[in-house]
C-alpha cells in the first residue's frame, strides 16, 4: 500500500468502533513518530506519511542531538608478534650448550656474569644457563661435585654426555613429567611405535634420564610459548638424537619405515612408499 495516501482507522471502543478516546496530538508524540494522524470531517482517523529524513529515522523519538566535541585520534601502540622460533635454531643452541658446557663446570662463579651476552648471541634461554650455574654452585658448597655415575641410567640405555647431568631442562620447580604412549604399527611386521610426551613454557635442552626405552622410542616436546614442538628419536648406539628433518628419518631398527608426525603431533612408523611396493610385490607372488 502507498504510505502516502491517507487511510481512515477505527479503533475499537468499549461501546463499539468510535473515535472519541482518541487523541491524534498524543498519538503523534509517543506511539507512531514516523506517522500523521488526524481526524476527518466524519469523525474517522487519517493515517499519513510524515516525510522524515533517513537520520531523525535513526534516532529515538524526542531524542535530541547532544553536541559533540572534537576528541583526538587514538594512538594504537603496535603489538609486536611472538617469533615462533624453528627446531634447527634449537638444534643450534643445542650444539653451542655442548661446546660451553665444560667452561662452565671448571669456573661457573665466573661464568655467570656472561650468561646475557651468550644467550643474546645464541638464542639460548637464559633460564638453563643459570640454572646450570646454580646446580654447580650448590654442588661445589656441598663438597660433591655432579658427576656421570651419580645419574641413575636405564639398563638398556647407553652411557649419555655430561649435558643429561648437568643441564636440566628446566627449573626444578617446573619439571614436567614425561607421558608414555604407545601404539601398534598400523600395517606390516610386528611392532610398535613408543613416544613420550611433555610441554611447558620452556625449550628442552634434551630429553631426562631414567626413561625405559628401546631403538625407536620417540621424545616429542611441545613449547606452548613458541609453539613448535621439539622431536628426539633414541638409537642403541648414540643415545638420543635432534629430528631435524622428519621425511627423511626412518626407524633404527626397521630400516622400511619412516616417521610421520600429524598435526596434532601423534607420530606413527609407517613403510615407506617403495617398502610398500616391494611388500606387495612378494605377496602377489
Amino acid at each position: 500500500m502507498n504510505n502516502t495516501s491517507p487511510r481512515t482507522i477505527f479503533l475499537p471502543s468499549s461501546g463499539g468502533y468510535s473515535t472519541s478516546r482518541i487523541v491524534p496530538e498524543s498519538i503523534n508524540r509517543r506511539r507512531f513518530p514516523f506517522r500523521q494522524y488526524s481526524i476527518d470531517e466524519d469523525g474517522g482517523l487519517v493515517c499519513r506519511s510524515r516525510n522524515v529524513s533517513r537520520e531523525a529515522r535513526s534516532r529515538p523519538y524526542g531524542a535530541g542531538v547532544v553536541p559533540t566535541r572534537d576528541l583526538p585520534p587514538r594512538s594504537r601502540t603496535p603489538v609486536p608478534s611472538q617469533s615462533h622460533a624453528h627446531p634447527s635454531e634449537s638444534a643450534t643452541a643445542a650444539r653451542t650448550l655442548n661446546s660451553i658446557i665444560p667452561a662452565i663446570v671448571q669456573n661457573p662463579e665466573a661464568f655467570r656474569e656472561s650468561i646475557p651476552t651468550i644467550c643474546a648471541k645464541h638464542n639460548i634461554n637464559p633460564t638453563i644457563l643459570e640454572s646450570l650455574v646454580q646446580n654447580l654452585e650448590s654442588a661445589q658448597l656441598v663438597g660433591n661435585p655432579p658427576k656421570d655415575t651419580d645419574i641413575p641410567q636405564a639398563p638398556d640405555q647407553p652411557p649419555v654426555t655430561s649435558l643429561t647431568v648437568l643441564t636440566p631442562p628446566f627449573p626444578p620447580s617446573s619439571s614436567p613429567v614425561p607421558f608414555k604412549h604407545e601404539r601398534p604399527f598400523p600395517t606390516g611386521a610386528r611392532g610398535a611405535t613408543i613416544w613420550y610426551t611433555t610441554k611447558s613454557s620452556h625449550d628442552l635442552l634434551i630429553p631426562p634420564s631414567g626413561l625405559q626405552v628401546v631403538a625407536g622410542t620417540l621424545y616429542i616436546h611441545f613449547n606452548t610459548s613458541k609453539k613448535f614442538r621439539q622431536i628426539w628419536l633414541f638409537k642403541a648406539d648414540a643415545g638420543w638424537k635432534v629430528v631435524n628433518d622428519i621425511t627423511h628419518t626412518s626407524h633404527p631398527s626397521c630400516r622400511d619405515r619412516i616417521l610421520t608426525v600429524r598435526s596434532d603431533g601423534t607420530p606413527s612408523w609407517v613403510i615407506s612408499t617403495p617398502a610398500a611396493h616391494s611388500h606387495g610385490r612378494r605377496f602377489r607372488k
